[in-house]
């Protein structure tokens, strides 16, 4: 069965600040699947796991490799989305982070970028990163396998969060 279980307020964030940002992706490549590639979505998910989107628009990218929408398989989502300013940015992660702490359990992250926290519900964890005016998600799903790697996610995030 499909299933999108996505927070709707992780969505609207990712959606204002797309709306509301005129920066580009442009000069520097942010591609998310370029950021985090598919070797790295094997070391978190623990299997070969194929990039199933890959999507670059304005001040977006997105890939996911796994099928994000099948829960009973593992998968790894990544976004990035690139604001007018860090302090749209900071209030936008703020209003998500305490939206987030109702359905989950939210846990700060130091070492990795201006702020990062993790999101962890059964069978997903959410890793949100900000650096100046970027924001970026990393997703995990368990699905059927086993869980996530999480310090290497973290791993990922860092050296992402220090390329930015």
């Amino acid at each position: 069965m499909k299933h999108y279980n996505v927070s709707l307020l992780t969505s609207l964030l990712f959606c204002a600040l797309s709306v509301a940002a005129c920066a580009r992706l442009g000069g520097r490549d942010m591609t998310a699947s370029r950021l985090v590639t598919k070797a790295d979505a094997e070391r978190v998910l623990g299997l070969p796991i194929p990039l199933e989107t890959d999507t670059t628009s304005g001040i977006e990218s997105t890939c996911t490799y796994g099928d994000a929408a099948d829960t009973s398989r593992p998968s790894l989502q990544v976004t990035i989305v690139v604001a007018e300013s860090a302090e749209q940015v900071k209030d936008a992660d703020e209003s998500a982070k305490r939206f987030e702490a109702k359905t989950g359990t939210v846990e700060v992250v130091e070492g990795i970028g201006d702020e990062a926290w993790l999101v962890r519900r059964e069978g997903e964890q959410a890793l949100h990163v900000r650096k100046n005016n970027i924001a970026f998600l990393l997703k995990t799903t368990k699905g059927g396998g086993k869980e996530p790697a999480y310090d290497e996610l973290k791993r990922i995030a860092k050296r992402v969060a220090d390329q930015l």
